[in-house]
């Protein structure tokens, strides 16, 4: 932040100064952070997408570019997670948000996630797990309807 004033000069001589006033400089925004993708349960062909707003803004409001294999798929989405659709079944997909204000681009995060598969057989339970910065999300796709009680085990490695 910085403070200015004037003071009009002329060959009278110099005015008073004006009152002091602040300015604030402004950036492009630093990164978002911990980017997640994973598997919707509704359809093998959708992603959701979530992360972290950054930490440094660079002082104005924030929107998100999102980059499927490097293709745009949406742009200056407000929030901090979409839903990505019409992907293909079973496939691998790299995924970078890329932060946005008035002056540009700024930081990005990127990250994989994978659709789900079709055609998953009845009694079959299809987990994935991604991890980032020790923080886990496990989803479960539960293609049966008959379970009735899960037993879950935990290895920190």
């Amino acid at each position: 932040e910085y403070y200015i004033w004037v003071a009009a000069v002329s060959s009278d001589g110099q005015g008073s100064y004006s009152t002091r006033v602040s300015l604030t400089t402004y950036t492009v925004p630093g990164a978002p952070t911990d980017l997640m993708i994973y598997p919707t349960s509704e359809s093998c062909d959708q992603l959701m997408v979530t992360w972290t707003a950054p930490s440094n803004t660079g002082g104005l409001p924030v929107t998100y570019r999102v980059y499927g294999n490097g293709v745009e798929i949406q742009s200056l989405i407000a929030n901090d997670s979409t839903m990505l659709s019409n992907l293909t079944a079973d496939t691998e997909y790299t995924v970078t948000v890329v932060a946005v204000n008035e002056l540009g681009e700024g930081g990005n995060v990127t990250g994989t996630g994978r659709t789900r598969p079709e055609g998953i057989n009845k009694n079959h339970v299809v987990i994935y797990a991604h991890t980032l910065s020790k923080k886990c999300r496990v989803n479960m796709y539960i293609i049966c309807l008959n379970i009735w009680r899960w037993h879950i085990q935990y290895l920190d490695t």
